[in-house]
């Protein structure tokens, strides 16, 4: 179909239809729709009236840019060396935006099936962001790397500003060693903020290795083999502390009215953020650990299923689900 008789918002409704019904917001839909014209234009079915205007300036050249292009052209006939490094450029061309299609393909898919949606103020996703992203995009040769920035780029739309710049960066160089240690390390991260070191607060062995390897990439923090840094949880009126964790609480009694502490290992900006893409935690194994850490300096631990959450009010069911002490 000629260029300028495409149905753009044809294509703009057949996104749409695939973010439809999913619990995803409308101003969540209207950013994707963006950010993948921006992205890829024609190449997902999305609108691409930017592209066809480039088009039109193109095929209305005066009669000497079209004499000048056709010189240039014979030119590379000539020149068979010529040919062939345009035709390796083609290739890598048609290469780049194969793997960028493949990638906004698992975005479309990722947001369509998540149902968590914050509807976030916010019209579109940074242009300088998207640039940078396109060009990781680009490189995306495997079916894994694909996936991996389809989630990075599905989170970005429901969320502008979730990755920074220097997250991208940091994902594009994570080896399998770096990313196998970090999914290990944070599969029972707390709150998307900090993972739990034993009672004692001291790191050892293979543990001590992944940890301080993590650090030096970027994506823990204050992991000091020898005590590390405490996280204080303040008790109430009945001497209790109630933490969450998914659609579960743990219930934590102190015997002194003191606060409650915790040896951590924080993550770092780009370690949260890179974590959100990670498999969801199992919120009663964390909940566990995180019973196991503080088990010496409070009197009670009960894990409990959570009704509802308002603010820091917690509904609970009153039956624990298990009691750890």
């Amino acid at each position: 179909m000629p260029m300028e008789d495409r149905d753009h918002l044809s294509n703009e409704v057949s996104v749409n239809a695939e973010l439809t019904d999913t619990g995803i917001s409308a101003r969540t839909r209207s950013r994707a729709v963006s950010a993948l014209d921006r992205l890829g234009g024609a190449i997902l079915d999305i609108p691409a009236a930017m592209l066809e205007n480039t088009a039109n300036r193109i095929r209305n050249k005066g009669r000497m840019a079209a004499a000048l292009q056709g010189a240039a052209m014979q030119r590379i006939e000539e020149n068979e060396d010529l040919r062939s490094a345009i035709d390796a450029i083609l290739t890598s061309g048609i290469d780049s935006l194969v793997n960028k299609k493949y990638v906004m393909e698992r975005a479309v898919i990722h947001l369509s099936s998540s149902d968590q949606d914050e509807d976030v103020d916010a019209d579109e996703v940074d242009a300088d962001w998207l640039n940078n992203f396109s060009g990781y995009a680009e490189k995306a040769s495997s079916e894994k790397v694909r996936d991996l920035w389809g989630r990075v780029l599905a989170g970005e739309i429901r969320r502008p500003g979730a990755f920074s710049l220097s997250t991208l960066r940091l994902l594009a160089e994570l080896d399998k060693t770096l990313a196998a240690a970090f999914e290990q390390e944070v599969q029972y991260r707390f709150s998307g903020e900090f993972i739990f070191r034993e009672a004692s607060g001291n790191l050892e062995g293979k543990q001590l290795e992944r940890i301080l390897l993590l650090e030096q990439a970027g994506l823990l923090q204050h992991a000091s083999p020898i005590g590390g840094i405490q996280r204080f949880f303040s008790v109430n009126e009945q001497n209790t502390v109630v933490l969450s964790e998914g659609h579960m609480c743990i219930v934590l009694v102190s015997g002194n009215n003191q606060p409650i502490k915790c040896p951590v290992i924080p993550l770092t900006r780009a370690g949260r953020e890179i974590a959100t893409i990670l498999p969801p935690v199992d919120p009663i194994e964390v909940l566990r650990r995180l019973g196991e850490t503080v088990k010496d300096s409070v009197i009670e631990i009960r894990i409990h299923r959570l009704l509802q959450r308002v603010n820091d009010e917690f509904t609970i069911v009153q039956e624990p689900l298990e009691i750890l002490k």
